[in-house]
């Protein structure tokens, strides 16, 4: 059975000591390499995420209005079936 306890207490030191030396890089107080991570993916550099905005092709521009187009033909479709075919059929015993 794992120690909950002793596995809170860590995981306690560690976000005081990770907090503590954010605070003082962000003054510029202190040596931020004083936090000791054993998590060997902190070391590693993150990648940096660039996002660019760019215009729509005319492709993507038909497929847009061609699903907007299909989507109210399909509801208009539906609304008629539901109230206007369906309440004209019957059903016939012999």
């Amino acid at each position: 059975m794992p120690d909950f306890r002793a596995m809170r207490d860590l995981a306690y030191k560690q976000a005081v000591a990770q907090v503590t030396a954010a605070q003082a890089a962000r003054l510029g107080v202190g040596d931020a390499k004083e936090v000791v991570t054993e998590d060997p993916q902190e070391l590693q550099p993150q990648p940096k995420v660039v996002y660019v905005r760019r215009n729509l092709t005319v492709a993507e521009i038909i497929l847009v209005f061609a699903l907007a187009i299909g989507g109210v033909l399909g509801a208009q479709a539906i609304w008629t079936l539901a109230t206007d075919v369906l309440p004209r059929l019957e059903i016939r015993e012999k």
